[in-house]
């Protein structure tokens, strides 16, 4: 369930690339050469207004596979955690995707699939770590976000089982 990002005190590890979530259909052909330049400025746009969004007010569901690994200088004091913040036709949310009580250890690895229900078109998607104060020392060692398609969610062959 989605939550105002201003409940949640949050540290953005890295914005998620627009075509994790984006509908934009890559050029048939990358030869050709006008074919890739409205490409790329399509892609180099401004995102859709508020305004615009919420004329396209169609409630859609995109699914993500998401995965952090975080090293501390030091043990974490409070639990650690991974969210998606995303900002749609209705305005800013979050989702928390996993959250880990380090315990003396300075590693974590957060990973888990959450589904986001987003009005219009989504402006951005990041991805946040929560519980962390701004004293603590963090690296990323590795970060992924992908998007799920369906065949992805059920394949055939579990369907049949099912």
């Amino acid at each position: 369930m989605p939550i105002p990002p201003k409940l949640v005190m949050l540290r953005t590890l890295s914005e998620v690339p627009l075509s994790e979530y984006s509908d934009l259909q890559t050029p048939k052909n990358l030869i050709d050469k006008k074919q890739r330049l409205s490409f790329l400025k399509m892609l180099r746009q401004k995102p859709a207004s508020v305004v615009a969004a919420r004329a396209n007010n169609r409630t859609k569901t995109l699914s993500f596979n998401a995965a952090v690994w975080l090293n501390f200088m030091t043990s974490a004091k409070n639990p650690v955690s991974l969210w998606l913040s995303y900002k749609d036709g209705n305005g800013e949310n979050t989702i928390l995707v996993d959250e880990q009580c380090m315990g003396e250890s300075t590693s974590a690895m957060l990973s888990g699939s959450v589904s986001i229900k987003f009005v219009g078109n989504i402006e951005y998607l990041r991805a946040c770590c929560g519980g962390v104060s701004a004293e603590e020392k963090l690296s990323v060692e590795e970060l992924h976000v992908r998007r799920l398609e369906d065949d992805i969610i059920f394949p055939d062959a579990f369907q049949k089982i099912a």
